[in-house]
């Protein structure tokens, strides 16, 4: 599993590696919770072994494991990555290839309602608290200062919608 930051192109670059040293069969997973599997698969020569492994962070508290399917990853390298994600006791779920997969989809709106409540002056330590008391492993704005709250503003500036001017927002 290769699990370098969310560059596109540096993890192109691993997989033509990856693909060239790799012994045949070799499953080649990557961790990203954003980008294209069916791009980092398309420059193997055996896209049937590549899948996404997104591991939420941080890993070592949270369960849940995305396994990303890709367009051409075959049923072999899905099921054998579904039992490995048990074995290292993971929360396993099948995802298919799109925007964010389906974690991310749902903290983009949790972390959106954490963000307008500190706006609306709740303090950080009450909006964790909340989410800890209801359940949560850890609070949406502790979650986000130990990933880094520099990967969300890289995700935006790719995405054309960083604004400065305009920090706390509802996306």
């Amino acid at each position: 599993v290769e699990a370098v930051f969310e560059d596109m192109d540096t993890k192109k670059k691993i997989f033509e590696k990856l693909d060239q040293v790799c012994k045949p069969g070799a499953f080649m997973c990557t961790n990203t919770s954003a980008l294209n599997i069916d791009t980092i698969a398309g420059v193997t020569k055996r896209p049937e072994f590549v899948l996404g492994t997104h591991f939420f962070s941080p890993a070592n508290v949270m369960k849940l494991l995305e396994n990303v399917r890709g367009s051409k990853s075959s049923d072999l390298t899905i099921s054998s990555m579904m039992e490995w994600g048990r074995i290292i006791e993971k929360w396993p779920i099948l995802v298919g290839n799109c925007p964010g997969f389906v974690g991310n989809r749902m903290i983009h709106f949790y972390g959106g309602q954490a963000r307008q409540m500190l706006y609306e002056g709740a303090s950080v330590q009450d909006i964790d608290a909340a989410a800890l008391n209801f359940g949560m492993k850890m609070g949406p704005l502790a979650m986000s200062d130990l990933v880094g709250l520099d990967l969300g503003i890289q995700a935006k500036k790719k995405a054309g919608t960083w604004s400065p001017e305009k920090v706390i927002d509802d996306a």
